[in-house]
């Protein structure tokens, strides 16, 4: 009996995801970010790119990755976080206790990028940022915030330091450091978990997301100019979160046909599969006010390095 539910299960499980199709909303949702709600279904949320819109990160609801309903924002206008003025990117967010915890990038009054917290009981808000960022440097600016919980329980915070945005430009590392469970206090030192050493990756990387199977972490990221063909998706993988990292040498996903430049994406295990989702500009309408749509890929495992496929598109 359990033989013959095991096997009902993954038809099911194969019938819905057949349904899924790119893109998955018709909308700018730059930097992804899905997750499971605690309610059978999921979650998407996305970088507010440009300032004169005043409601940021918006929010979707879908039980099958198919239809996606529109369930707010983390802050809508009026209730902005008390020290971030502009550039609101980035958000991700995690069940966190009896509640959400959305971590995010915004610059602050004097002009730096830094990564802030907000929680909220309910997804759907009102959310409560704390009044100061989890991350801020003087000197340069910290993004792309990822967190992290390993099969120990132990949680991890990775960003990326923004060296590009310096002049003249700097590498832009990834760095990882130990966090406490709430959240807001960073534990021991961060140490430096990949850089920008690939040629195809060029000036940058960033949008870190990292994920455990078996014996290793898979840290996916994406590499060189945002708004163009070589923009892509890397992947390096660990034994232990701290390191060593090893790359794989070439991006696992480029421009197609249709989409340009995909990345910034995230893993979420749906319906039985893991599948990375991502944003891409459509061929024809990139950069300017066009959208960067959110798109997904099944993840295939492959002699210990994942591959991408993406979804059909409509």
């Amino acid at each position: 009996m359990a033989q013959l539910a095991s096997s009902r299960a993954t038809r099911f499980h194969h019938a819905v995801l057949a349904r899924i199709t790119n893109p998955l909303v018709e909308a700018d949702v730059p930097d992804p970010c899905l997750v499971p709600d605690g309610e059978g279904g999921f979650v998407l949320v996305g970088t507010t790119f440009f300032d004169d819109v005043p409601d940021k990160f918006p929010l979707w609801r879908t039980k099958d990755l198919v239809h996606f309903e529109p369930v707010g924002h983390v802050f809508p206008r009026g209730r902005l976080p008390s020290w971030a003025r502009t550039q609101f990117w980035a958000p991700e967010l995690h069940r966190g206790g009896t509640g959400w915890v959305c971590t995010f990038t915004a610059r602050d009054a004097t002009g730096r990028l830094a990564v802030g917290v907000a929680r909220a009981e309910r997804i759907e808000g009102p959310w409560r940022e704390e009044g100061r960022p989890l991350l801020r440097d003087e000197r340069v600016g910290l993004i792309d915030a990822h967190r992290f919980v390993d099969e120990d329980g132990r949680a991890y915070l990775f960003w990326k330091v923004d060296g590009n945005d310096l002049s003249p430009q700097e590498p832009t590392p990834i760095l990882v450091q130990e966090l406490d469970a709430d959240a807001m206090t960073l534990r021991g030192e961060p140490v430096v978990a990949i850089t920008n050493d690939r040629p195809w990756e060029a000036h940058v990387i960033e949008g870190p997301w990292a994920v455990r199977r078996g014996e290793h972490v898979y840290l996916f990221y994406s590499g060189n100019a945002f708004h163009t063909d070589a923009y892509g998706v890397g992947v390096a993988r660990a034994r232990s979160v701290l390191g060593p990292w090893e790359k794989l040498e070439e991006p696992i996903l480029q421009s197609t046909g249709r989409w340009r430049g995909p990345g910034h994406g995230c893993v979420v295990e749906a319906f039985g599969h893991d599948c990375f989702v991502y944003h891409a500009w459509d061929r024809e309408k990139v950069f300017g006010r066009h959208p960067r749509i959110p798109l997904l890929a099944h993840i295939r495992w492959r002699r210990g390095w994942p591959a991408l496929e993406p979804a059909p598109d409509r």
